[in-house]
């Protein structure tokens, strides 16, 4: 059996440290959770709550990572499967203001929406840590200047153009950077019309059977149907009020009217990033937030390329190797990587598995005249893909080529 303590994070984070410089500046922090396959009698750990892989039938086991600007973690934690983001923060700050190598140096955290809670933000900026951040604000600032028309134009990460404007809100030490998307505004206008109008028809096709035979006409029927259709439709549902004209003395709904609050529309493609530092340009700003993406990718290479689930151990003894496991599998597979990126060779890990699975060794054996047997093994030559990327990490593009031994029988 192996066994691993956290100390692993502060070594395995060191030895990859001096690799790349400056990446240590910037920490993504995020928290995921993977689902387990049996009863987990035996976890203390695995425990029911919000799969995020829509396993809620199944316990969890959620698993907190800290990254770096090139996605090499440098922090990990695992929690019981219903543990919320906000809650596991102060641990991972606590953890890497250890790692930090230099007396007094101070990273940027850089988070989503779901951590960067008021309280948590405190945190950050409090005299135990005094960091700077970069993260999503969930709600609009109640105040602030209007927007000027020369807002910097940026690309976000599909090229796709967008408008960013540097804010100062009122009763706030914070600075804000207000993100317009056309191309998010589609989406989302998209989005909503296509929830608005299965609102609408739902809607409709009860109002319709009001005044059929045979159809729902109760009082409290009604009430409960509509009720069911702003649960399922509560993207939009919101957005309505709903009025009834109802007949007390036959116990049923005449006529049932929604009308859209205006108040209530938002616009689309808006958003608001909120930061501390205010020496950074917008375009640094926009930058720094999107590395959160690339911890979403350390979760998905995990996940997916490294089959860290289901998780089919049943004792917490087995369960922790097992993640870690795959945490440093994902460390060489990051660095693999990013030596492919700098030569502008962007594959997946299952991309690049796929490929060198084109090389193959075999191994041959005979027996030899003084009872012996011999042994011969081959390489097979590379394809060019193959050979583009062992050159482009500086390794030989055949490891060897014929090798033999013989070993004498007893």
């Amino acid at each position: 059996m192996i066994v691993l303590d956290q100390d692993w994070n502060g070594l395995s984070y060191a030895m990859t440290q001096n690799i790349f410089s400056q990446r240590s500046k910037v920490v993504i922090y995020d928290l995921t959770n993977m689902y387990f396959e049996g009863q987990m009698q035996a976890s203390q750990k695995a425990e029911f709550g919000r799969s995020k892989q829509e396993q809620s039938g199944k316990r969890l086991i959620s698993l907190a990572l800290s990254i770096d600007s090139l996605g090499f973690v440098r922090y990990s934690k695992i929690y019981e499967g219903n543990v919320g983001e906000p809650g596991t923060f102060k641990l991972m700050l606590t953890d890497v203001a250890a790692q930090m190598t230099i007396k007094g140096e101070k990273p940027l955290v850089v988070m989503d929406a779901g951590i960067a809670t008021e309280d948590n933000l405190a945190l950050i900026k409090s005299k135990e840590f005094d960091y700077d951040y970069v993260c999503v604000s969930r709600t609009k600032p109640n105040a602030y200047g209007k927007l000027t028309d020369n807002a910097t134009k940026l690309a976000d990460n599909r090229g796709n153009t967008i408008e960013v404007t540097k804010i100062e809100a009122a009763g706030k030490d914070d600075m804000f950077l207000h993100i317009k998307s056309y191309q998010k505004q589609l989406k989302e206008q998209s989005m909503e019309d296509k929830i608005k109008a299965r609102f609408i028809e739902s809607m409709d096709s009860l109002i319709d059977g009001l005044s059929s035979p045979r159809r729902m006409k109760k009082t409290t029927q009604v009430h409960e149907k509509v009720g069911r259709i702003k649960k399922q439709f509560a993207k939009i549902a919101h957005k309505y009020s709903v009025t009834y004209t109802e007949d007390v003395k036959r116990g049923i709904v005449t006529n049932i009217i929604y009308k859209e609050i205006e108040n209530r529309k938002k616009p689309k493609g808006e958003y608001f990033l909120r930061y501390t530092t205010k020496i950074l340009s917008e375009k640094e700003i926009w930058d720094a937030y999107n590395l959160t993406r690339d911890v979403e990718a350390v979760f998905r290479c995990l996940k997916s390329d490294l089959d860290i689930r289901p998780i089919h151990h049943q004792k917490d003894a087995y369960i922790e190797p097992h993640i870690w496991l795959s945490i440093i599998a994902y460390q060489f597979v990051n660095f693999i990587k990013i030596g492919l990126a700098q030569k502008n060779i962007n594959y997946s890990w299952s991309t690049i598995v796929s490929k060198m699975e084109a090389q193959r060794c075999s191994l041959q054996s005979m027996d030899t005249k003084n009872n012996g047997k011999m042994y011969t093994k081959l390489c097979t030559r590379p394809n060019p893909d193959i050979k583009n990327i062992f050159s482009s990490l500086g390794f030989k593009e055949r490891p060897f080529v014929r090798k033999s031994k013989v070993v004498t029988q007893q």
